[in-house]
């Protein structure tokens, strides 16, 4: 019975260490512990604060990333105390115990096994072999390594969180509460003050750079996707509207050729955007669907002449297009091929990046996003 609990005791360790080197020191690889656990977590807490007055509600909901990160603490401090003391348990017999109110047992295992992690050590039990010193040393030496361990788990997830804030606070000037489907045109149009791109250059690479930043982030630290703010705009599935609506507005929305929709890094942020739908998928185990069919082309002209239709994507792509067409100020006739070669690259691109946003939306605060 007694190697029993020390096999158990060593299981519990390799698990529990396992998940702290794959949290903090492993980039590309997922921990799977912590992960699980604050997920259930999360699922338990939002259906405490659903239930809340909004104000209440709100404010609680900023302390969630908080609790989730003093829940991963808590479960990586417990589970090397448990595994240690289950060791110690088992070799119990091979302890000299002194002291009142003390006694050979699975207590004193755990008291003894913490009092090392915390390296203040113990001078009620004493190990009476090489073999537990060495141990005894060993769970000293976790307790110091940890300590670095944790400030680092602690510094890379605040990274993350700076990085969703400095992607959030590109959009600043558009609060999520007036969100609507032209709100990415809107952002657009404040580099275009003139109908030509200024400052464009400069906005790209700050969209593009803190979302991969971002992205990359996530892909360590999974905790950080439930990190939100009061107002929301600090949450993911603001920036995910804004950021797939410019995407979509710039490459699509303006005819080939324009000023700035051809511009490189406009590319690499679509394939950025593209991948992160990919793992946030795989790692929720969503289904997105598939987009819906284009319309023919006779239909497209007969839209674009002035029929009404009921097919909401056909006349979304058509409002973005005269929206940006206003915005860089392009007059005179349109190309009509063109237009529809631009729709059909557009749908499942925007059919993605929408469904990305509902889910997170709903993922995150059991409120859908409000795309009007």
């Amino acid at each position: 019975m007694n190697g029993l609990w020390i096999a158990l005791g060593f299981v519990v360790l390799l698990v529990v260490f396992s998940d702290i080197f794959l949290a903090t020191m492993n980039y590309r690889e997922k921990a799977f512990l912590h992960p699980s656990v604050c997920a259930l977590a999360w699922m338990g807490m939002r259906r405490v604060f659903c239930r809340l007055p909004e104000v209440a509600r709100r404010r609680a909901f900023q302390q969630v990333i908080g609790i989730q990160i003093l829940l991963v603490l808590l479960v990586w401090l417990v589970g090397t105390v448990l595994g240690y003391g289950l060791i110690f348990f088992g070799a119990m017999n091979s302890f000299e115990v002194s002291g009142p109110g003390l006694e050979p047992g699975l207590s004193a295992a755990f008291y003894y096994s913490f009092a090392q992690l915390a390296t203040v050590g113990s001078s009620q039990l004493t190990p009476a072999s090489d073999v537990l010193r060495v141990l005894s040393i060993m769970v000293t030496f976790s307790g110091l390594a940890g300590v670095g361990l944790v400030i680092a788990f602690l510094l890379e997830n605040f990274q993350v969180l700076r990085d969703l804030s400095r992607l959030s606070a590109i959009f600043s000037n558009l609060t999520p509460a007036t969100a609507t489907s032209d709100t990415p045109v809107r952002c657009v149009a404040l580099y275009y003050p003139r109908g030509r791109p200024v400052g464009l250059d400069n906005h790209l690479l700050a969209l593009y750079e803190a979302f991969t930043s971002y992205s990359d982030g996530l892909q360590r630290h999974h905790l950080v996707y439930w990190a939100r703010c009061p107002d929301g705009a600090s949450s993911l599935a603001y920036p995910l509207h804004v950021l797939g609506g410019v995407i979509g507005a710039l490459r699509w929305g303006l005819p080939s050729g324009t000023p700035g929709s051809d511009h490189p890094l406009l590319y690499q942020l679509e394939n950025a955007f593209e991948k992160f739908i990919v793992f946030l998928t795989k790692s929720k185990g969503w289904s997105l669907g598939q987009a819906p069919n284009a319309v023919d082309m006779d239909s497209f002209a007969a839209v674009t002449a002035g029929r009404e239709t009921p097919d909401i994507w056909l006349a979304r792509f058509l409002s973005l297009e005269n929206n940006m067409a206003a915005v860089a100020r392009i007059a005179g006739v349109k190309d009509l091929h063109g237009s529809y070669a631009r729709y059909r690259e557009w749908l499942p691109f925007a059919y993605q990046a929408q469904r990305i946003t509902e889910a997170v939306s709903r993922d995150l605060d059991n409120q859908p996003f409000p795309i009007r």
